[in-house]
């Protein structure tokens, strides 16, 4: 019996670069490691995922007609289909 994994695919924008990423759920904790792995942001996620220091903010563009914006903390967001064809903003880290 064969097995196929449902790939997620989504857009991570970062210093004007634009990376398309394909993963699938289980392959990361959460979306701060996700980026951490292919991209290494410099003081990116700084508390190691324990939402408590606000250094790995995302922006996530809405998939439905209102183009709503959600600022979210990436440490809390589960790889999911709901990243699916998203386009994801890593925000800079301000101190």
């Amino acid at each position: 019996m064969m097995f196929f994994k449902h790939y997620i695919e989504f857009t991570l924008l970062y210093n004007d670069e634009s990376y398309r990423i394909k993963t699938f759920k289980g392959e990361y904790d959460d979306l701060r490691e996700l980026i951490n792995d292919h991209i290494q942001p410099p003081n990116f996620g700084r508390c190691d995922g324990m939402g408590r220091c606000a250094t790995c903010m995302v922006a996530q563009q809405s998939r439905n007609l209102s183009n709503k914006v959600e600022i979210s903390l990436s440490c809390q967001l589960s790889i999911s289909d709901e990243l699916a064809n998203t386009e994801i903003r890593i925000l800079p880290y301000i101190s």
